[in-house]
């Protein structure tokens, strides 16, 4: 485990989709707890954040929750604290997330303080990510950013946001566009730091999508950067995607 101080504290893993377009298989197994490699997606994700210095992690979940609480429980048994927030309803990733940092981290975050200590990771959760978290969060800090964004350089950009750079700072976001009109192959990879003024800003309602409803809005207006990475990714939220997983992910010997 590395030094705390070059990682937020605190995590939120986006964990609350039904996982349709993995159907059937997600009939059984909720999303966060398909196989790679012999363990769950999460518990890859989890093996990172605990080597990058996180100390505290929501799971913000709703579908099959009690599977999913029973495997992880307090996550002591992975080396870090685990707590749950769990949707009634589909909030969104930007309303999931939002709802786990007040439940959870909202009393340890100074909205006041700017970048620093009160940053919160966030994951989405049906993704697996070899990627130097510490370095990211480098950046987030010398770059003074409010919000900064893993990015990948793909050639089929179909499906994804698609960010437009001028140096590690984000000039345009724009989720999913038209492949056709997309002004770059650099995508958004679904992993975020936001600073505490960033959490302040979030849109005052209870279900939206970080993406679409809070990037696409404040970008231009606010400092995002994004830190375009090289290591391996592998997105695993449709059958195809998952399948490629299995075949490709190389699990990191940390």
């Amino acid at each position: 485990m590395l030094d705390s101080l070059t990682m937020p504290r605190y995590a939120v893993i986006i964990a609350g989709g039904e996982g349709t377009r993995l159907r059937p298989l997600t009939y059984e197994v909720p999303k966060p707890l398909m196989p790679v490699k012999g363990k769950p997606i999460v518990e890859h994700i989890l093996d990172a954040l605990v080597h990058y210095g996180a100390k505290d992690v929501v799971l913000a979940i709703g579908y099959k929750a009690d599977m999913i609480m029973d495997y992880f429980k307090d996550g002591s048994k992975f080396g870090i604290n685990i707590m749950y927030s769990v949707e009634s309803k589909t909030l969104g990733t930007g309303g999931a997330a939002k709802k786990a940092i007040e439940e959870h981290f909202k009393n340890g975050v100074n909205y006041e303080s700017g970048i620093g200590e009160n940053d919160v990771l966030i994951v989405n959760g049906d993704n697996l990510y070899d990627i130097n978290l510490n370095e990211m969060y480098k950046m987030h800090k010398s770059e003074n950013a409010i919000v900064t964004i893993l990015a990948k350089e793909v050639e089929d950009i179909t499906g994804y946001g698609v960010l437009t750079m001028d140096g590690n700072v984000v000039r345009k976001f724009v989720e999913k566009p038209n492949p056709a009109n997309a002004e770059s192959h650099i995508i958004n990879a679904g992993i975020y730091i936001l600073s505490a003024m960033a959490i302040e800003m979030m849109p005052d309602k209870e279900k939206f999508s970080m993406e679409r409803d809070f990037f696409e809005d404040i970008v231009g207006r606010e400092k995002i950067c994004a830190y375009v990475s090289k290591g391996q990714w592998f997105p695993a939220d449709t059958m195809e995607r998952y399948e490629k997983a299995i075949l490709g992910w190389k699990p990191p010997k940390y």
